[in-house]
């Protein structure tokens, strides 16, 4: 089970807690679980690969891209593609701060005079999904949370969006855009979307490969996900010079990496329902492109990614069931409803906002005691058993 280690200290009667610096993680990526990408003008590119490779070799690929410092870039493909990593240690959700930074390749142009007041120039935001290693097992198969980002209230944020792209018959004439001059294959890769719309992503004249991910496997693939209202304008209205607005916060390959609008907090994940997460720290982070729009010459909107950083990896993050060596179990933490007490000692078991506010209090006897704080909302507590005191969470 993993262990959370706290300084813990009493005083005026509260106790107060902080997370107690260990030494120094990994501060990167540790391994890649997942490269899903959808077609785009960089597939077969970034990562370069043999068509004739399977999907765990473009994986590998992947992985060696993103993995430590290197900040390599890989590219997610149009809206839904994504990749998943892991960390070997748990990022910390530490309150007030920015948890982590994740790297792409954005970057600010001059702001044209029709733009006025707007940040971009090449921005291509990815949505960022986090999960906690609840269960302990290693493995990616607890809750996901979107990261809340400045367009998460926005109308046109469209979620549980869908969309399925088809492989391409490579004996297919390519058909001609003379709209277009910078266009190779006007009907490249179809795709169709869960709200009755259909198109093409073309093929242009700069990247002349297939856009369809050649390793993968059948004729189609299908993503689902957030999708972010359209951020590319046509200055020049001729098809050569897209402006791609900066999203303010909360979005992958959005800001340059020198600036602090590259990094996230923890405290923005939220549930289905828009509601808090709450999450001790995150072990999974997962990231999406989150804008369907096709952008003349440059291409698709396509989020690349170059590697993420934990901003404090000398904090860490784990749960421990017996902290204080005093015999008392508290388990699961987190938990979601019920919370198992053991003691050897009986006597009572408090619950305590972080402000010291009590919000429960039951006797409990030796043996095994089974705590329902199904009422209480989401959140991080203090727990009291005898003498001990220890921060619980609760989803």
């Amino acid at each position: 089970m993993k262990k959370i280690y706290f300084v813990g200290m009493v005083t005026c009667g509260l106790p107060f807690f902080g997370f107690q610096p260990l030494s120094a993680q990994n501060a990167f990526i540790s391994k890649v679980i997942e490269f899903r990408p959808a077609p785009g003008q960089f597939m077969q590119i970034l990562p370069e690969h043999d068509p004739s490779e399977s999907a765990e070799s473009v994986r590998i690929k992947a992985e060696a891209a993103l993995v430590g410092n290197s900040f390599d870039v890989v590219s997610l493909g149009g809206f839904g593609g994504y990749v998943t990593v892991g960390f070997d240690h748990t990022i910390a959700n530490v309150a007030g701060s920015y948890d982590f930074k994740v790297r792409g390749n954005a970057f600010y142009d001059p702001t044209p005079d029709a733009l006025e007041g707007k940040v971009g120039g090449s921005a291509e935001p990815g949505v960022i999904w986090v999960s906690y290693d609840a269960n302990g097992n290693g493995l990616p198969d607890d809750e996901w949370y979107e990261i809340a980002g400045s367009e998460s209230d926005n109308p046109l944020s469209t979620r549980d969006y869908s969309i399925t792209y088809y492989r391409p018959d490579p004996n297919k004439e390519p058909v001609k855009d003379t709209s277009r001059p910078y266009v190779l294959d006007a009907e490249h890769v179809r795709w169709t979307d869960n709200q009755g719309n259909e198109g093409f992503i073309p093929s242009t004249r700069i990247h002349q490969q297939n856009h369809y991910p050649e390793w993968t496997e059948g004729d189609r693939l299908t993503f689902t996900g957030t999708r972010l209202p359209d951020n590319a304008f046509d200055i020049a209205d001729n098809g050569k010079f897209y402006f791609l607005i900066a999203y303010d916060y909360g979005y992958a390959d959005c800001h340059p990496n020198d600036n602090d609008r590259s990094n996230i907090k923890i405290d923005w994940a939220v549930d289905r329902n828009g509601n808090p997460a709450h999450l001790p720290g995150v072990d999974f982070i997962r990231i999406h492109t989150g804008i369907h729009q096709f952008n003349g010459q440059i291409g698709e909107c396509s989020t690349e990614v170059a590697g993420i950083e934990d901003l404090h990896p000398e904090v860490m993050v784990s749960i421990d069931s017996n902290p204080t060596g005093s015999g008392d179990r508290i388990y699961p933490n987190p938990f979601v409803s019920e919370l198992c007490v053991e003691t050897e000692e009986g006597g009572a078991a408090e619950v305590f906002t972080l402000s010291g506010h009590r919000v429960y209090q039951t006797p409990v006897s030796i043996g095994r005691n089974v705590l329902d704080l199904s009422h209480l909302p989401s959140g991080v507590y203090l727990m009291r058993t005898g003498s001990s005191v220890r921060k619980i969470v609760k989803y």
